[in-house]
């Protein structure tokens, strides 16, 4: 999976980025380039590493390190 997850990065150019997506839920339409979606993964991934850090120290234990570098 992290091996397909590169490959799709190093191969996006800026046409590719702004390429727009949609998805219907039920009555409902979106729109977003792939650009947006990869930010809002990039988000919500930091995000939760978060809420996961909180909740282990919340329940004493000591979290781990999870920054990316």
């Amino acid at each position: 999976m992290e091996t397909t997850t590169r490959e799709f990065l190093r191969d996006q150019n800026e046409g590719g980025l702004q390429h727009v997506k949609s998805v219907t839920w039920g009555d409902e339409t979106v729109s977003f380039t792939v650009a947006k979606a990869l930010l809002h993964l990039a988000t919500y991934e930091t995000h939760h590493r978060g809420l996961m850090v909180g909740l282990l120290r919340q329940l004493g234990y000591k979290a781990p390190d999870v920054n990316m570098m």
